[in-house]
């Protein structure tokens, strides 16, 4: 009986340590914050995406403020961007930081994207996720970036 006992116990003891070795903890997940800038000026109101390469794995996105400030969000619960090359693109938010004129306030109330000048339509236009070729490499010391396009 003492045998079978111990026998019991080492074969639990090696199906743990089997699950263990064979667990995967998931994906690198890198809390990345950044600034969004087009010609050097701050691009408010925008939604920016990452999109890993090869789609493996889950995309981050993040809202820019009224200053091109975003934070990345990997789930609803969760913030940050998995570690590896990305590629980046862009969209209008319909979500205003702050309507600052009638058009933008309207725009908000509305539920529709605020209106923008022909330079950000085109700024929206090329790095779209149709048209963008922008890409980024996060690792796990990636802590800040500066998105300063055109």
């Amino acid at each position: 009986m003492l045998s079978l006992r111990k026998h019991s116990l080492h074969c639990a003891a090696l199906l743990v340590l089997v699950a263990v070795v064979g667990c995967d903890s998931g994906p690198t997940i890198v809390p990345v914050t950044g600034t969004l800038t087009y010609k050097g000026h701050p691009v408010p109101n925008a939604m920016v995406f990452f999109f890993p390469e090869g789609g493996n794995g889950r995309p981050s996105q993040g809202p820019t403020d009224a200053e091109g400030h975003f934070k990345l969000a990997y789930t609803s619960d969760k913030d940050g961007v998995m570690a590896g090359k990305h590629r980046v693109w862009v969209t209008a938010s319909r979500l205003m930081t702050r309507p600052s004129t009638a058009k933008e306030q309207e725009a908000a109330i509305m539920g529709k994207k605020p209106p923008m000048t022909q330079d950000m339509a085109a700024f929206f236009d090329k790095y779209g996720e149709k048209k963008s070729t922008v890409e980024v490499v996060i690792d796990k010391n990636t802590k800040e970036l500066k998105l300063d396009w055109d």
